[in-house]
């Protein structure tokens, strides 16, 4: 298993036997939506667990006031 991030979108990819996760981004998240990538004022993380079988994936989003934060940053 590889986790990783950068791309600021959720992966979950089986790749030569390997999974390869990435959790999103907090900060500059986006979704792909119509074959366009939006910026979305919900953070994403990634809850990983470890189970009898192996590990329990949980991709989270949580949504987070974005104007707030853009005018308490001027």
């Amino acid at each position: 298993m590889w986790v990783g991030g950068h791309t600021h979108r959720p992966l979950l990819r089986t790749l030569e036997g390997w999974q390869l996760l990435n959790p999103g981004s907090v900060g500059m998240p986006f979704e792909q939506r119509n074959g366009a990538y939006l910026n979305v004022a919900r953070a994403g993380y990634l809850l990983m667990d470890e189970v009898p079988d192996g590990w329990s994936i949980q991709f989270r989003r949580r949504a987070y006031p974005a104007r707030q934060i853009r005018e308490g940053l001027r």
